[in-house]
């Protein structure tokens, strides 16, 4: 018996945690920060909630019981079979998943590989298919445990809603920067794509990082996150972006999810100093040896396209004086795409290509083009923002609901322990009500019939205790509240009260 009670204060439940939101982890240079973007989505879900069940106190991991859809209700996912689904199998690829951690060992920096789970389990009953059984490995105490200095405290609510993991690191290290006092954190593009673990042959061309990663990011931020990223600034050096500097601001958040008991609405958050990436040594101004250089460079590139059709150099230095190198290589393309797939030109092909580079037309239709995509995405965030707006609603209802209704049916029990009589004067309104004259059989006739069988035949206080506090929700306890409120109004009325302000900013009806 000892031993089985041992084993159990080593299985954790959601139920255990009281639902709590709160991640602690190990930051810093030699923390886990960076190393969350190695997930997928439905992994860093799962991670997550493994990661509010952790207590401050505790000194070793537990085997974690997890019910899918307290992951599904925490994310304010949609309940359908796909996200079940999703998460269970997120469970079994967390369970060969390796995290890359830095540390010192004697003096001497390592890279060393860390797996992220001792076991996973899924059971083998259909029926018992909505809970998965996971457990951290331990050696990822020093990060998820022994935690005294440069760790994260987190409120999962943040990323609700984001659908990018780039996008939850990179929100986790500027909200560290704001609460730093650093309201313009600048960061060089090779350590952006550190942070964020993005291997070299991906978004090779900073236009294709910026739009997929970046601006995807502040837009996700701006939508989602009590912080609001007001503008982007970029810092060139040899014509070239190579650091990008974010604005910040701070903004409040309501939270549909506040009800009573619930953690506090306002999220906070203690992230640990990463790297600061200070102001570069280089010169405000571009010596203008290397200006003149790198101009005379573009100019040869442009005129080794034009030179064959009798465009002269000094044309070509003038459009790269005056116009933006945009329109100008827009210009030339178009012309040299015309020759290659046959179109005929009347005019000169000089002229063509003159004119071409000197209308804003097709740099225009480039920004129609791109306007019209950022539109369907800004569409697109709304609508998602709609739609989690919607189900955080429905969330905070239910939720609302079942505390209430559990109160309810607490004080209903209690009421009935403590009298003598009370249940033998339930015992004779069911009575009463089946001898009335009627068609058929009574819905008195119904819950006594339900009542006797909960009761196994047995005629005595503790049986019918039993019964009621086996019964569930259904019509044995619908009759039985309805009967106990006619008895006492004051005491369920007071309970109704407690909930009435919230109920109502929720739209919801208390019966």
């Amino acid at each position: 018996m000892a031993k089985n009670a041992t084993q159990n204060k080593l299985v954790q439940t959601k139920k255990d945690s009281d639902y709590r939101y709160t991640i602690r982890l190990k930051a810093g240079k030699f923390g886990l920060l960076e190393a969350i973007s190695k997930f997928d989505l439905h992994e860093f879900r799962l991670f997550g909630t493994m990661l509010t069940m952790i207590q401050p106190t505790d000194s070793e991991f537990s085997s974690t019981i997890i019910n899918v859809g307290d992951v599904v209700k925490l994310f304010a996912l949609s309940r359908g079979a796909r996200n079940y689904d999703d998460i269970r199998t997120a469970a079994l690829r967390l369970q060969k998943k390796f995290l890359e951690v830095y540390e010192e060992i004697d003096g001497i920096p390592y890279k060393t590989t860390v797996p992220l789970l001792d076991q996973s389990s899924e059971p083998l009953n259909a029926r018992d298919r909505n809970h998965i059984r996971v457990k951290f490995h331990a050696k990822l105490k020093p990060y998820l445990l022994e935690l005294k200095r440069e760790y994260l405290t987190a409120d999962l609510r943040n990323v609700v809603g984001i659908q990018s993991i780039y996008t939850i690191q990179m929100y986790a290290v500027l909200k560290n920067q704001f609460n730093l006092g650093n309201k313009e954190p600048k960061y060089s593009l090779e350590r952006l794509r550190d942070i964020l673990s993005i291997s070299p042959e991906l978004y090779v061309k900073y236009g294709s990082f910026k739009q997929q990663i970046i601006m995807r990011a502040v837009r996700d931020i701006n939508t989602y996150t009590d912080l609001e990223v007001k503008e982007l600034v970029e810092t060139k050096q040899k014509r070239q972006i190579t650091s990008v500097t974010f604005v910040l601001e701070g903004k409040t958040v309501v939270r549909w999810q506040t009800l009573p008991k619930a953690e506090p609405g306002q999220v906070e958050l203690e992230f640990t100093p990463v790297e600061v990436i200070d102001q570069p040594n280089e010169q405000e101004s571009v010596d203008a040896q290397v200006e003149e250089k790198a101009v005379n460079g573009l100019v040869d590139e442009l005129y080794e396209l034009v030179e064959r059709f009798e465009i002269s150099r000094r044309t070509v230095e003038e459009w790269v004086e005056g116009l933006p190198e945009q329109q100008i290589r827009l210009g030339i393309d178009h012309v040299l795409t015309e020759l290659k797939n046959g179109v005929k030109i009347k005019k000169s092909i000089a002229s063509y290509i003159v004119a071409m580079v000197h209308s804003t037309k097709l740099s225009d239709d480039v920004q129609a083009k791109e306007k019209q995509k950022a539109e369907r995405t800004a569409h697109q965030q709304r609508s998602q923002q709609q739609q989690l707006v919607f189900e955080q609603n429905a969330a905070a209802k239910a939720t609302l609901l079942d505390q209430y209704e559990n109160e309810r049916r607490v004080e209903l029990i209690s009421a009935f322990r403590k009298s003598a009589d009370l249940y033998r004067r339930y015992l004779e309104h069911l009575r009463g009500n089946q001898e009335k004259p009627g068609l058929g059989m009574s819905l008195s006739s119904v819950v006594a019939s339900q009542l006797t069988t909960a009761m196994s035949g047995q005629n005595s206080k503790d049986a019918f205790m039993a019964a009621i506090t086996n019964a569930g929700y259904g019509l044995l306890y619908s009759d039985l509240i309805h009967w106990y409120e006619q008895q006492s109004p004051k005491a369920l009325a007071q309970i109704r009260e407690k909930y009435a302000v919230v109920a109502q900013s929720l739209g919801v009806q208390l019966h």
